[in-house]
């Protein structure tokens, strides 16, 4: 489409981005669970294992904000890849070996995964024209791609996991996570404006006091 043509170069840099990030993200629905089927755990238990990392993840939705508009974009995109590619990746090496285990990966991809709640809508926005029709334009094709990737992760994962194993399907979608923080932090480039400071008290100074802090002319 023309708004593919036109905004391509944002497309191609921050989409593959959004595209990794989502896919990272809902992975987790299809491994963590079948972790736990194969380690013998009841529906109950796994529900658990799952319940901690969501509890986790939504408690960190205002830091999320706050490291987002104070640091930047990159700050929390980059160490939430890493830290749900770690979860992954110990979720793998260990292979599911108990219970307590994988709650504790739940509870740290739930981190990571809290860490970059709102940031691909985020980022979005900041990338996207001023004008409101086009921002419109914009925005239709930047939320087809990252849905692509939320729509990419479970099949992806669930079909490695049927046709290798679940334990080689953690291994990939960690290496996804790598793949997602390292794309960031070569390719995206930081989209946080962070306006001036003004200094008030200069702001509400007499004129007089002004022109002795300036110096003669």
């Amino acid at each position: 489409s023309r708004a593919c043509q036109e905004h391509w170069g944002i497309l191609s840099t921050a989409g593959p981005f959004a595209v990794l990030l989502m896919c990272l993200r809902t992975s987790k629905v299809v491994v963590i669970p079948l972790a736990g089927d194969q380690m013998g755990l009841t529906a109950e238990q796994i529900g658990f294992a799952v319940g901690y990392g969501t509890m986790v993840d939504a408690g960190l939705f205002p830091v999320a904000g706050y490291i987002m508009d104070r640091f930047g974009r990159k700050c929390a995109g980059i160490p939430s890849s890493i830290i749900q590619a770690a979860g992954f990746l110990v979720l793998a090496l260990s292979n599911a070996s108990s219970y307590a285990m994988l709650a504790l990966v739940s509870i740290v991809i739930g981190i990571g995964n809290g860490l970059s709640s709102g940031l691909v809508s985020t980022l979005g926005q900041d990338l996207s024209p001023n004008d409101r029709r086009e921002r419109s334009l914009f925005l239709g094709p930047w939320r087809l791609i990252a849905n692509s990737g939320q729509l990419f992760g479970p099949v992806m994962s669930g079909a490695i996991a049927d046709r290798q194993s679940m334990t080689f399907s953690a291994l990939v979608v960690a290496t996804v996570g790598g793949v997602c923080a390292l794309w960031m932090l070569l390719c995206v480039k930081e989209s946080l404006v962070k306006e001036p400071q003004i200094d008030h008290e200069l702001v509400d100074m007499p004129p007089n006091d002004l022109q002795s802090i300036a110096g003669p002319s």
